[in-house]
């Protein structure tokens, strides 16, 4: 009993191991199989990438053929509007030549018969009249500007005399003002400082009496220098010839009128700073 389950299982396990046997041979087919596969596949790939190059290059080459026919059509275009302006040029030239011509042959009909010569004639006259006219105007003309420079001329001489003899008597009397009154010179500095600092015409002649005044109360002088009036209640003026340039100058208290308003004006801002506490 037990020999024939062991010859029975025997029998299972040879049939197994040949099943075994088959379907490792089919696996291995199987393996072989899908490697051709993976190999076909990658050859697949390869191929779809040269088709995709070659399907950019054709694109490239489609549109270079484009533009080149584009190009061709504006070329084609030109050459046909250069070919219509040649026509009309030369059909310009030719209507031109007729016209030359024409006018050639009714010149020769006038010169036999006269007309056109004695037209031609008539206008040379005429043109010979209108050139000897004008060469008269342009003398004319050139015979007035040379009389008008001549006008000018002496009457720029004369102007020149007459300025000349006024200056040799202001001159003459200049001279004859300082040789007789030689401190009147002298006293034109004291003058100017006076109009400079606002003194009237009636104080200044009194102040060229050389005597010396006493300002009243409120009397301001000007300060050119700084465009202010100064306060000068009750200073001395008077007009003084001064040692260092041997000329008259104006004075209050004894100095110089602009060293006086300077110190006034110095001390006037020292005032007021004092008075708002800055030093």
């Amino acid at each position: 009993m037990l020999t024939q389950v062991n010859e029975e299982i025997r029998q299972q396990n040879n049939e197994l191991y040949s099943e075994n046997t088959r379907l490792t041979e089919a696996n291995s087919s199987l393996a072989a199989e899908n490697k051709s596969l993976a190999d076909t596949n990658a050859g697949l790939s390869e191929e779809s990438v040269r088709l995709a190059e070659q399907r950019k290059g054709l694109a490239e080459d489609t549109d270079r053929l484009t533009a080149e026919k584009k190009a061709y059509e504006a070329q084609t275009d030109e050459a046909r509007k250069e070919a219509r302006n040649a026509i009309r040029e030369r059909d310009e030239a030719k209507a031109e030549r007729d016209a030359q011509r024409k006018e050639l042959g009714s010149n020769i009909a006038n010169i036999f018969t006269g007309s056109k010569t004695k037209r031609l004639e008539a206008e040379i006259v005429r043109k010979d009249n209108e050139i000897s006219e004008m060469k008269d105007r342009a003398e004319a003309r050139e015979r007035d500007l040379h009389r008008e420079i001549s006008n000018l001329s002496d009457s720029l001489r004369r102007q020149k005399e007459h300025e000349a003899d006024t200056v040799r008597s202001y001159e003459w009397k200049i001279g004859n003002f300082v040789k007789f009154f030689p401190d009147a010179v002298a006293m034109l500095p004291a003058i100017e400082e006076c109009q400079d600092v606002g003194l009237n015409d009636n104080s200044i002649k009194g102040l060229l009496s050389m005597n010396e005044y006493v300002l009243k109360s409120g009397t301001t002088l000007y300060y050119p220098f700084q465009r202010r009036e100064v306060d000068a209640s009750g200073a001395k003026v008077q007009i003084k010839r001064d040692p260092t340039d041997n000329k008259f100058h104006l004075h209050v208290n004894g100095t110089r009128i602009f060293q006086w308003l300077k110190d006034q004006w110095q001390r006037l801002t020292q005032t007021i700073k004092r008075g708002f506490g800055i030093r």
